[in-house]
């Protein structure tokens, strides 16, 4: 766990310093609460005077797939309400498609690309050098991925596929498409990225 301390200063403008890194066993509350109020004491600071504090759950959703596929497995089957059950079927059927899949980890790259400019955007007293070469960089990586990133996310698809049992699709097959009949599913999926 990284912890960074946002603070106003006397002049009011927000500093942001990084305190610690610290080993955790597990991620629940209750010991990332205690692992918190350990590592504030260490530097003699008081949580009554926190006005706030913002925690980055993206590690606690590394793996909540399964978790998902079982709770929708569970209200399809023991849900009272018949809607309910067909839509649980429906999101099983779709959660568990490989385009969802591929969809899902397109997306994922993407924002992990564009993040730094999205953050950039949002600061009040940016300079527009910044914001120009903020925008030119994001756009190369763009770029880079769409002319070299395609392996790594088949790759990546392919393995959240292997990992979950899921059914892969091959990207040298053919893909019918009532408008290119003879694209495969590699140029389909290309064009979208």
């Amino acid at each position: 766990m990284a912890m960074v301390l946002r603070y106003v200063d006397k002049c009011v403008i927000v500093k942001e310093r990084f305190v610690a890194v610290v080993h955790v066993r597990e991620t629940t509350a209750s010991y990332l609460k205690a692992s918190i109020d350990a590592l504030m004491a260490d530097f003699n600071l008081s949580l009554s005077q926190v006005r706030g504090q913002g925690y980055d759950g993206a590690s606690n959703m590394r793996d909540m797939f399964p978790t998902i596929v079982e709770v929708l497995e569970f209200v399809e089957e023991d849900d009272r309400d018949r809607a309910n059950r067909d839509q649980a079927a429906g999101l099983l059927v779709y959660f568990q498609s490989f385009n969802f899949v591929f969809y899902l980890h397109l997306m994922l790259t993407v924002l992990i690309i564009t993040n730094t400019l999205s953050l950039a955007l949002q600061w009040k007293d940016q300079d527009i050098v910044n914001v120009v070469k903020c925008v030119r960089s994001t756009r190369g990586h763009l770029d880079d991925l769409r002319r070299h990133g395609w392996e790594k996310l088949e790759s990546d698809v392919y393995n959240f596929c292997d990992k979950y049992d899921l059914t892969k699709l091959e990207m040298g097959e053919v893909y019918i498409n009532p408008k290119k009949p003879r694209q495969k599913n590699r140029n389909y999926k290309q064009a979208s990225l």
